[in-house]
């Protein structure tokens, strides 16, 4: 079956044309309407236009054979003047079409005359065209608000794009200046690095010719005694006075004594020093330092010791509180001008987590060692330098600056703190915090360490490249009964090791220079004598010398007293 042709439903240009041709004049119309409604002409022009427009349009109607249709032409007036120029002006054009309807287009007998159906005709147009108006009116109103609210519309969204364009700009140029201001941010802080850096090693040269400084001059006063000491005593003993020898051999061994304690305050200071942590009953040792304080600090200073019964034991070294304290007091006394008041307060304090938390140590038990003075006490930019290292108020050449700084590490070492209460005019109270035990303390007097026992005769290898230590070694041990034998180096020391096999026990300098340090010969006489005992000694601080050797290898640190030296070589010996 064939399906049915579809209609063709196209439509013919011409009825396009025609269609398009009226909706663009209709598009027109309303353009020029609208555009003289929002005009806003005169009263008096659009009234004129009105009554023109009526005339013109009755004019034209009388020119057509259209007598059937008096108002066909006069609509148009009234619906324009009505939307463009509003109510009055549409109002008028009414009148003028029912007036001018009334005369030109409807039959009239004499006089004037109207029929009754003419005149229902008119009043029916009048009215029509009255609502008509209205409407009209009402519509160009409404229209024209609308047109208002989009021209405002119109100029809020121009606004708002003129407003984003320049929040765009705005952002576009705070981005680059934000470029610019990190850029410069960054310039200026490598500029305030360098400038800090720069003023770091200023302050660093400036320490190291403030401990140079004073370092030197401590140790010229030593070796001064050590020096001086030793050539008195050489020139009684060529005068064949040796009894007087004696006295200046004490001078020196002193000085060097002296010497060996400074090399532990540096350490100290910078924390590097072997501490021999033990329980102390703080009361009995500032008891025990208390008559060297006073001999210390003169006559003109009078000492005062206050301790609680019940003063918990603390856990330091007792030779580093000991120093700390001398060194409290010759402060004190320096800055008193050697008269005033000294007092060492002793308490137990217990710190919380805030109170803990500002001195940066753990919660717990503390024993407080406070050492006052009645001097004029400091400023507060000298007392925020008090701890810094290779500070001091003295005299060039007085001091080293590291006496505060010491006490600091020494407490921190330990776990505790270190800090000053200071006013100027009202004194300085120096704090030294230390971690306590509650346990108690066994403060019965220590055995007597009884001396090292003399050598049978075993064989010993001296290992060290300094002549003066290893000639000294050599003597002392060759004395307490060892057969000993001295080497140079590390592979000197092994060609003994490898043509001595009674060799029993190598002490061996661990900072020995060549191609064998000390750790190097000791693995290597292993390999010839899996038995070989050995004792290192040591000028390296202990954390180095813990890196190298371990924890197990037995050392002997530099400086140490010859009977100490006998009893450690006895020891590994026997061990």
């Amino acid at each position: 079956m064939r399906e049915p042709a579809m209609p063709n439903v196209t439509a013919s240009p011409p009825r396009d044309r025609a269609w398009g041709g009226a909706r663009r004049a209709t598009t027109l119309a309303d353009r020029v309407i609208f555009a003289l409604a929002r005009e806003g002409l005169p009263p008096g022009l659009t009234y004129t236009l009105t009554a023109l427009s009526m005339i013109a349009a009755a004019a034209l109607q009388r020119s057509l054979p259209v007598y059937h249709g008096p108002y066909l032409l006069l609509f148009p007036p009234i619906f324009i003047s009505a939307l463009a120029f509003g109510l009055g002006e549409g109002l008028l054009s009414v009148v003028m079409a029912t007036v001018l309807a009334a005369v030109l287009f409807m039959a009239r007998g004499p006089g004037f005359p109207l029929s009754p159906s003419q005149i229902a005709t008119s009043i029916l147009f009048l009215v029509f065209c009255c609502l008509l108006v209205a409407v009209c009116d009402a519509f160009r109103r409404a229209a024209l608000r609308l047109s208002t609210e989009t021209e405002r519309l119109r100029i809020l969204r121009a606004e708002a794009e003129a407003n984003a364009r320049a929040l765009a700009a705005g952002e576009e140029a705070l981005r680059r200046l934000n470029e610019t201001l990190e850029a410069k941010v960054v310039e200026r802080t490598a500029a305030l690095e360098e400038t800090q850096e720069a003023l770091r090693q200023s302050q660093k040269m400036e320490a190291l010719g403030q401990l140079t400084g004073g370092v030197a001059h401590d140790f010229n006063n030593l070796l001064a005694g050590v020096s001086g000491g030793l050539e008195l005593a050489r020139a009684r003993l060529e005068k064949g006075r040796p009894d007087e020898a004696p006295h200046y051999l004490d001078v020196a061994e002193d000085a060097a004594r002296r010497g060996a304690a400074l090399t532990r305050r540096l350490l100290s200071f910078s924390r590097r020093q072997a501490l021999q942590m033990e329980r102390l009953e703080v009361a009995s040792l500032v008891e025990g330092v208390g008559d060297l304080v006073r001999r210390t600090v003169g006559p003109g200073v009078t000492v005062e010791i206050r301790s609680p019964s019940d003063l918990r034991c603390a856990v330091a070294d007792r030779s580093q509180l000991e120093n700390a304290l001398l060194n409290l007091a010759i402060n004190a006394r320096d800055a008193m001008n050697g008269r005033g008041g000294l007092t060492i307060e002793l308490a137990n304090v217990t710190l919380n987590g805030a109170a803990a938390a500002h001195r940066a140590v753990p919660t717990g038990d503390y024993v407080r060692v406070t050492v006052a003075d009645t001097g004029p006490g400091m400023t507060p930019e000298v007392a925020a330098r008090a701890f810094d290292p290779f500070f001091t108020t003295k005299p060039a050449g007085a001091g080293t600056g590291l006496g505060l700084s010491m006490i600091y590490a020494f407490a921190r070492q330990v776990g505790g703190d270190a800090w000053l209460e200071t006013t100027p005019g009202q004194g300085t109270r120096a704090h030294i915090l230390l971690p306590a035990i509650a346990t108690p303390c066994d403060c019965s007097t220590p055995e007597a360490v009884e001396p090292a026992p003399p050598g049978q005769g075993q064989s010993v290898l001296i290992v060290d490249d300094e002549p003066s230590v290893r000639t000294v070694l050599v003597e002392a041990l060759g004395a307490a009964g060892y057969d000993v034998l001295g080497a140079s180096d590390g592979p000197s020391g092994l060609a003994h090791l490898k043509a001595n096999q009674n060799v029993q026990l190598m002490v061996c300098d661990l900072g020995l220079p060549g191609e064998l340090n000390g750790r190097q010969l000791f693995e290597a006489a292993r390999q010839v004598r899996n038995d070989l005992r050995v004792l290192f000694i040591t000028g390296f601080p202990p954390d180095e010398a813990d890196a190298l050797l371990g924890p197990d290898l037995p050392r002997l640190s530099k400086p140490f007293a010859l009977d100490a030296l006998r009893r450690a070589v006895a020891d590994v010996l026997a061990g």
